[in-house]
């Protein structure tokens, strides 16, 4: 009875093992629920002082782009010191919308940030203010830029049909040449 449900199973597979479902890739949320909880604490933590000091960066970057502004607005109009507050301003608030792009960026799993950046402007998909762009259309547009997600090959019957594997040898067959009493 065994062996009817052996040829059942085995059925159009040629010795094959069945493909498996494929099995959900590992996450941060999977890993991190399974912590205890006295390590979560200290990942919270850590992250914690990482969000805060990101703010900060990011607050920081804020105030000197509106300082470099309010000095713009004290210049004289058509000055060069005005012409060039106005470029720094400009440059560092293009800074911040890159820096936010290139988080989101992470995130959306772009392979190459500095040429998804050229292509969001380039397709008009980023806010120069902001940085936030929309992938979703972005991955329409240029899809080469996005990681693609393997698909691993988990069939342990794929090297069975090699050459040399079913040449009629078997493993004391193997053992007995390399102790040279072969046959």
């Amino acid at each position: 009875m065994a062996d009817d449900s052996n040829q059942q199973q085995g059925e159009g597979q040629n010795g094959e093992t069945p493909a498996t479902p494929e099995s959900t890739p590992v996450t941060f949320e999977a890993v991190y629920t399974a912590l205890p909880p006295e390590q979560r604490g200290v990942i919270d933590t850590h992250i914690g002082g990482l969000k805060s000091a990101l703010k900060d960066e990011r607050d920081g970057r804020k105030a000197l782009e509106k300082q470099l502004r309010d000095l713009s607005k004290q210049a004289e109009e058509g000055s060069q010191l005005r012409t060039q507050l106005d470029k720094l301003a400009e440059e560092q608030s293009t800074t911040s919308a890159k820096a936010m792009f290139f988080e989101q960026a992470h995130e959306a799993q772009v392979r190459n940030l500095r040429l998804a950046w050229l292509a969001a402007q380039e397709y008009g998909l980023v806010d120069a203010k902001s940085g936030e762009a929309d992938f979703a259309k972005l991955r329409q547009q240029a899809p080469e830029l996005f990681a693609a997600k393997p698909v691993p090959s988990a069939n342990a019957g794929a090297g069975a049909k090699q050459p040399g594997v079913n040449d009629g040898r078997s493993m004391n067959d193997f053992i007995r040449t390399a102790a040279g009493r072969g046959r």
